[in-house]
Protein backbone atom coordinates (compact mmCIF):
# COMPACT_ATOMS: atom_id res chain seq x y z
CA UNK A 1 0.00 0.00 0.00
CA UNK A 2 3.00 2.50 0.82
CA UNK A 3 3.89 2.06 -2.70
CA UNK A 4 0.86 2.50 -4.47
CA UNK A 5 0.18 5.84 -2.57
CA UNK A 6 3.26 7.25 -3.30
CA UNK A 7 3.15 6.47 -6.66
CA UNK A 8 -0.67 8.26 -6.28
CA UNK A 9 0.93 10.93 -4.24
CA UNK A 10 3.80 12.11 -6.70
CA UNK A 11 0.70 11.91 -9.52
CA UNK A 12 3.15 8.60 -11.18
CA UNK A 13 6.55 10.07 -10.02
CA UNK A 14 5.87 13.36 -11.44
CA UNK A 15 7.02 14.71 -7.76
CA UNK A 16 10.01 13.27 -8.60
CA UNK A 17 10.95 15.91 -11.59
CA UNK A 18 14.50 17.83 -10.64
CA UNK A 19 13.27 20.79 -10.80
CA UNK A 20 9.73 22.44 -9.60
CA UNK A 21 7.72 19.53 -9.41
CA UNK A 22 4.41 21.01 -8.03
CA UNK A 23 4.60 23.32 -11.17
CA UNK A 24 4.93 20.48 -13.50
CA UNK A 25 2.29 18.56 -12.50
CA UNK A 26 0.40 21.29 -12.52
CA UNK A 27 1.27 22.13 -16.09
CA UNK A 28 0.72 18.33 -17.06
CA UNK A 29 -2.63 18.63 -15.37
CA UNK A 30 -3.27 21.84 -17.64
CA UNK A 31 -2.74 19.75 -20.81
CA UNK A 32 -5.25 16.68 -19.53
CA UNK A 33 -7.14 19.28 -18.85
CA UNK A 34 -7.47 20.97 -22.70
CA UNK A 35 -7.46 16.76 -23.54
CA UNK A 36 -10.49 16.32 -21.82
CA UNK A 37 -11.92 19.87 -22.85
CA UNK A 38 -11.22 19.52 -26.64
CA UNK A 39 -14.19 18.10 -29.12
CA UNK A 40 -12.88 15.12 -29.15
CA UNK A 41 -13.39 13.92 -25.87
CA UNK A 42 -15.58 16.90 -24.56
CA UNK A 43 -15.78 16.65 -21.10
CA UNK A 44 -18.99 18.36 -19.38
CA UNK A 45 -18.51 20.46 -16.36
CA UNK A 46 -20.51 17.91 -14.60
CA UNK A 47 -17.70 15.34 -15.46
CA UNK A 48 -15.04 17.82 -14.55
CA UNK A 49 -16.42 18.08 -11.16
CA UNK A 50 -16.77 14.84 -10.35
CA UNK A 51 -12.93 14.00 -11.58
CA UNK A 52 -12.30 17.29 -9.18
CA UNK A 53 -13.34 15.97 -6.49
CA UNK A 54 -12.20 12.63 -6.86
CA UNK A 55 -9.24 13.42 -7.02
CA UNK A 56 -9.37 15.11 -3.53
CA UNK A 57 -10.48 12.46 -1.91
CA UNK A 58 -7.86 10.45 -3.47
CA UNK A 59 -5.14 13.22 -2.63
CA UNK A 60 -6.06 13.44 1.09
CA UNK A 61 -6.38 9.60 1.92
CA UNK A 62 -2.77 8.52 -0.59
CA UNK A 63 -0.97 11.82 0.57
CA UNK A 64 -1.20 10.97 4.03
CA UNK A 65 0.02 7.70 3.43
CA UNK A 66 2.62 9.03 0.83
CA UNK A 67 3.55 11.80 4.06
CA UNK A 68 4.74 8.61 6.40
CA UNK A 69 6.83 7.49 3.85
CA UNK A 70 8.32 10.63 1.83
CA UNK A 71 8.38 12.89 5.27
CA UNK A 72 6.05 15.56 6.09
CA UNK A 73 4.97 18.06 3.42
CA UNK A 74 7.24 16.17 1.27
CA UNK A 75 7.50 18.34 -2.20
CA UNK A 76 7.32 14.97 -4.32
CA UNK A 77 3.72 14.98 -3.37
CA UNK A 78 1.75 16.60 -5.78
CA UNK A 79 -1.51 14.98 -6.43
CA UNK A 80 -2.51 18.03 -4.22
CA UNK A 81 -1.59 20.22 -7.25
CA UNK A 82 -3.67 18.26 -9.46
CA UNK A 83 -6.62 18.90 -7.57
CA UNK A 84 -5.82 22.89 -6.81
CA UNK A 85 -5.46 22.99 -10.28
CA UNK A 86 -8.65 21.34 -11.15
CA UNK A 87 -10.78 23.40 -9.01
CA UNK A 88 -9.33 26.72 -10.39
CA UNK A 89 -10.80 25.49 -13.81
CA UNK A 90 -14.05 24.52 -12.98
CA UNK A 91 -17.75 26.50 -14.53
CA UNK A 92 -15.28 28.36 -16.70
CA UNK A 93 -14.65 28.25 -20.72
CA UNK A 94 -13.01 25.03 -21.78
CA UNK A 95 -10.47 27.45 -23.87
CA UNK A 96 -6.81 27.64 -24.00
CA UNK A 97 -6.90 31.00 -22.45
CA UNK A 98 -8.47 29.45 -19.51
CA UNK A 99 -6.21 26.62 -18.96
CA UNK A 100 -3.23 28.85 -19.11
CA UNK A 101 -5.04 31.90 -16.98
CA UNK A 102 -5.70 29.10 -14.10
CA UNK A 103 -2.09 28.16 -14.03
CA UNK A 104 -0.71 31.05 -13.93
CA UNK A 105 -3.00 32.22 -10.81
CA UNK A 106 -3.14 28.30 -9.20
CA UNK A 107 0.72 28.38 -8.88
CA UNK A 108 0.92 31.95 -7.80
CA UNK A 109 -1.42 31.41 -4.93
CA UNK A 110 0.25 28.16 -4.39
CA UNK A 111 3.51 29.40 -4.27
CA UNK A 112 2.72 32.81 -2.15
CA UNK A 113 0.41 31.67 -0.15
CA UNK A 114 -1.41 34.30 1.43
CA UNK A 115 -4.83 34.17 3.99
CA UNK A 116 -6.56 31.98 3.88
CA UNK A 117 -4.00 29.28 1.86
CA UNK A 118 -1.24 29.33 4.39
CA UNK A 119 -3.30 28.82 7.64
CA UNK A 120 -5.02 25.70 5.74
CA UNK A 121 -1.46 24.01 5.09
CA UNK A 122 -1.01 23.94 8.67
CA UNK A 123 -3.77 20.84 9.08
CA UNK A 124 -1.91 17.86 9.48
CA UNK A 125 -1.41 14.76 7.33
CA UNK A 126 -3.26 14.37 3.87
CA UNK A 127 -5.79 17.02 4.55
CA UNK A 128 -3.55 19.18 5.36
CA UNK A 129 -1.30 18.96 2.14
CA UNK A 130 -4.67 18.72 -0.23
CA UNK A 131 -6.73 21.44 1.69
CA UNK A 132 -3.99 24.92 0.96
CA UNK A 133 -4.25 23.68 -2.25
CA UNK A 134 -7.95 23.61 -2.68
CA UNK A 135 -8.66 26.85 -1.55
CA UNK A 136 -5.68 28.12 -3.95
CA UNK A 137 -7.37 26.50 -6.42
CA UNK A 138 -10.75 28.52 -5.33
CA UNK A 139 -8.96 31.70 -4.87
CA UNK A 140 -7.64 31.50 -8.42
CA UNK A 141 -11.45 30.51 -10.11
CA UNK A 142 -13.15 33.14 -7.83
CA UNK A 143 -10.58 35.95 -9.93
CA UNK A 144 -11.15 34.32 -13.12
CA UNK A 145 -15.16 33.90 -12.77
CA UNK A 146 -14.92 37.83 -12.26
CA UNK A 147 -12.37 38.26 -15.11
CA UNK A 148 -14.48 36.28 -17.88
CA UNK A 149 -17.77 38.31 -16.35
CA UNK A 150 -16.41 41.61 -16.62
CA UNK A 151 -12.97 41.82 -18.75
CA UNK A 152 -12.76 38.63 -20.63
Amino acid sequence: MKKLSVFIATFFYTGYFPVAPGTFASLITAGIYLILSSRMVGATQTTLWIIAVGTSLVSIVFSDIAERVLGHDDGRIVIDEVCGYLVATLMLPQTILTAALAFVLFRFFDIVKPFPVKQLQKLTGGMGITADDLMAGTISNIILQILYRFVL
